[in-house]
């Protein structure tokens, strides 16, 4: 299932530490000695920018990106917006978002592409009419319009101190991404989305570059009309935004490990609803099961495909597990206030423990789950200079598919932007309740600063705190990135 947060992240046992597993974290996912998720230990990319992200955004890096995009799609500029100055596209850019909320957690460049195509409705359509003309106005072309977005980035973590000796390290590596989109018509598109991670675990002790996987994040089909559209493939369900948006190096990594679901197969549709005066509002919902297809596959690797008999929440064949989400932005007198709320169910039929052997049925449970968040963007703090805060609370019911035992996430971040330059702050705590056992902390806080250039390159440097059930790291960190957007 598509049509939500399009960041490549393919399923990984293990939570890490971006190069290594921590064994403080593997037994927080498994407390009781079960395997949670199927697949081989593969790292979850920070992902590309979706439109909650570009949100987030100063102006200066608002028009860096739009007028990257528009240089990139020129057929279709040419076509809807001959002429129109970058300043003037970003502003109808962020009007059009505003009354598309369900468009937040999806892909920038695939939100602006259709963005572009709307303002072809209100130019005149000469005799001779051009392909994006055609595309616009819902005709089948055999030649599609593609466009996508291409993420390489290269991180440098050193744990410089920590009570374990052995994270003492220092971990090089990459991580890439790429997402395509085939237009036939406005309303007809095929999505795919691919990611070059770290997999399993490197030798101890310093590393680089070592065990990296390619997976197949997103292979979907999406129709859209007007304020609705509905999608089928493999994907991530729209469950939770700080998984997008919590800023900074390692702002992420918690959610993206224990939090996150992804790489599921299913249907999902999105209504938008609202108006000027109500704000706007996209309802989503979606039944999915886990991929245990081709797609599963981690290449350029020794993992297999995940299976049935791998067990974990969702994994029945069936789709029986649903994920219903709630929306909500351009709220009148309080510009740039979102809110997120989303309920999900998944199915358990079996729980596997460490030898690989299924859990009696009385230890196992379908899992609940909710998440609730706020997000004020891009609050004005000078010419230059804008805040964006966010706080997510997500709670978890028969975690893991294990009776009883409930999960606690807070997520809480603040982003600087003045001119080129960020700071970030962002911290999360993970609790877990596991019966007739003590409760587990986990806990993370990071601050990081970086600049970036109209050339797509992103410098970023920071210190992340990590306390992993009691035991203390220090690491600091180095990201060299680079995004570059196309269209043909």
């Amino acid at each position: 299932m598509s049509g939500c947060a399009h960041r490549i992240r393919p399923i990984r046992q293990h939570g890490r530490k971006r190069s290594r597993p921590s064994a403080r974290l593997r037994l927080g996912f498994a407390v009781l000695t079960v395997t949670v998720l199927p697949g081989i230990a593969l790292a979850q990319q920070r992902g590309l920018v979706t439109t909650q992200v570009y949100l987030a955004y100063n102006e200066t890096q608002q028009l860096t990106l739009v007028g990257s995009m528009a240089r990139s799609q020129q057929e279709a500029i040419e076509t809807c917006a001959p002429d129109v100055p970058t300043v003037e596209l970003r502003e109808s850019f962020n009007q059009w978002i505003e009354e598309n909320p369900g468009f937040l957690s999806r892909d920038v460049v695939l939100a602006f592409t259709a963005a572009v195509l709307d303002r072809c409705r209100e130019e005149r359509v000469p005799e001779e009419r051009t392909r994006i003309e055609r595309i616009e106005e819902g005709e089948w072309t055999a030649l599609p319009y593609l466009l996508g977005h291409l993420l390489v980035e290269v991180f440098d973590d050193y744990t410089f101190t920590s009570d374990d000796p052995g994270e003492e390290i220092n971990a090089l590596f990459t991580e890439a991404g790429l997402s395509m989109f085939a237009l036939f018509s406005r309303q007809l598109y095929v999505e795919a989305a691919f990611s070059f991670t770290p997999a399993g675990e490197p030798p101890p002790g310093n590393n680089a570059f070592e065990n990296h996987a390619l997976g197949i994040g997103v292979l979907a089909l999406t129709w859209e009309r007007e304020r609705f559209w509905i999608t089928g493939g493999k994907g991530r369900p729209n469950h939770g935004i700080a998984v997008d948006l919590a800023p900074g190096i390692w702002g992420l990594d918690v959610l993206l490990d224990a939090f996150d679901v992804n790489g599921r197969l299913g249907l999902a549709g999105n209504l938008t609803v609202g108006s000027e005066r109500t704000g706007h509002h996209a309802l989503y919902a979606g039944a999915f099961t886990a991929d245990n297809t081709f797609l599963s596959r981690f290449y350029l690797s020794d993992g297999e495909r995940s299976s049935r008999s791998d067990g974990g929440p969702s994994n029945t064949g069936r789709l029986d597990s649903f994920v219903f989400t709630a929306d909500g932005q351009g709220i009148p007198k309080i510009e740039g206030f979102r809110y997120h709320v989303s309920a999900m169910k998944q199915a358990v039929d079996r729980i596997n423990d460490q030898d690989g052997d299924p859990l009696p049925s009385d230890q196992i449970g379908d899992e609940s789950r909710l998440v609730a968040a706020l997000e004020w963007s891009g609050i004005e703090v000078g010419e230059q200079a804008a805040v964006t805060p966010l706080v997510e609370y997500g709670r978890l019911w028969n975690a893991r598919g294990l009776k009883d035992r409930d999960e606690r996430f807070l997520t809480a971040s603040i982003l600087l932007m003045t001119g080129r330059w960020n700071v970030a702050l962002a911290g999360t705590a993970w609790r877990i309740d596991v019966p007739n056992d003590e409760e587990l902390d986990y806990t993370q806080f990071q601050v990081s600063g970086g600049h970036s250039f109209a050339s797509g390159i992103t410098l970023e440097a920071g210190y992340r705190l990590l306390d992993e059930f009691g035991t203390r790291s220090h690491t600091f960190g180095l990201v060299f990135s680079y995004g570059l957007p196309f269209a043909s």
